[in-house]
Order: structure tokens, then sequence, then C-alpha cells
């Protein structure tokens, strides 16, 4: 099955995601999707709180999923504040985080930036978990940093995976981390990544 989003005008990212909800896409293909510059996430925006425990309000899986051309501020695919992420044999092409570090929003304030495919930042009492199994990332782009993934303050795991081709304007032609994230990566391949800064 296939879902092509073709905005008619401004942004349609077809997937908001809140509190409480556990959410499974199988088999589909998604092309041409533009999330907001201010909250990103060109497909789905997941943004959950966090319970005190560490517990994950909401979780959203891909499973055997594409994507193509999607594009938004930040994380051109995937914007995940908070929750848990789960991508099982994906495959993400020609996705773009256009924001770089001096774009700033209507009211002149700072937006956030990076992740061509995903962005992900937890919330300073949340927890955001992202994992990666056997995906592949092609010809992804960031204006500013991660070439594919930019993580702040949250733990991303990556196993069996190929990062090919993928560009960022600073720093991780692949992947960017801060703010005391933990990643972990098994059994990658990593080819001609590269960050420009």
């Amino acid at each position: 099955k296939t879902y092509i989003n073709k905005p008619l005008k401004g942004t349609s990212r077809p997937f908001y995601v809140a509190d409480y909800v556990d959410i499974a896409f199988n088999d589909i293909h998604f092309k041409g999707g533009v999330g907001d510059l201010n909250y990103g996430g060109g497909t789905l925006m997941l943004w959950p709180d966090t319970d005190n425990d560490g517990t994950f309000r909401s979780e959203a899986t891909f499973n055997r999923c594409s994507f193509e051309d999607v594009k938004a501020g930040c994380g051109g695919a995937v914007t995940q504040w908070n929750g848990k992420l789960v991508l099982n044999d994906c495959s993400f092409k020609a996705c773009k985080a256009t924001s770089d570090n001096e774009t700033k929003n209507g009211d002149g304030a700072s937006v956030p930036t990076g992740g061509a495919v995903i962005y992900c930042k937890s919330s300073e009492d949340g927890t955001a978990l992202v994992e990666i199994n056997n995906c592949t990332f092609e010809n992804n782009e960031s204006a500013w940093t991660g070439g594919t993934v930019t993580i702040y303050n949250g733990d991303l795991t990556v196993k069996e995976s190929v990062f090919r081709n993928n560009v960022s304007g600073a720093s991780g032609g692949a992947i960017a981390a801060y703010n005391g994230s933990t990643v972990t990566i098994q059994n990658c391949d990593f080819q001609s990544n590269e960050a420009r800064k």
C-alpha cells in the first residue's frame, strides 16, 4: 500500500501522536510530505508527555516502510519529543531538514534544527528512545546537523543498518548526538557521509 502525501499549500504532515497512543505503520510508502518550520516532522510528529517513572506514554513503530522526498524544518520524516520510536526494515531516501542554525520563526525565535530523517529530543523530565533495525538511509540532507539523525538528551540504538551519501551542513554527516545522549551502534555500514563544517 502507498500513502502519497503531496501538499497543496503550506504543510501537510499526515500524522500527529500525543499522549497514550501506540501506533504501528506496516508496508507503507510515504512520499512528498512536508512538516512545518517550527516543529518539523514531514510524516509524523510524536509528542507525548512522559510519566515520572520514565514510562513511555506513546510509541510509534514503522515496519517495512519507505520514505522518499519528505521534508521539514527539522526531522524531515519524523520529529520526536519524548516517547519511543522504532524503525524496522525501513528505507529513507532524499529526506531533508531545511532549517539551519540561523533560522528564525515569525516571532524571531530560533527554531529546532537538524535531522534530515529524525529529530529526537526529550524534555528535562522526559524520556526519548529511538531504535533502528535493518534500515537504509541514502541521499538525505540536513541544512545543519545530522545527515540522518539528530538526537538531544535521548537514547539511540542502531543495528544492521546502512548510511550512504548523507550530508549535513554542520556536524554529523550521518548522526549527530548532543546533551548526554546515549548512542549504541552495532554491525552498521557507513559510506560516503559528509559533514560540511
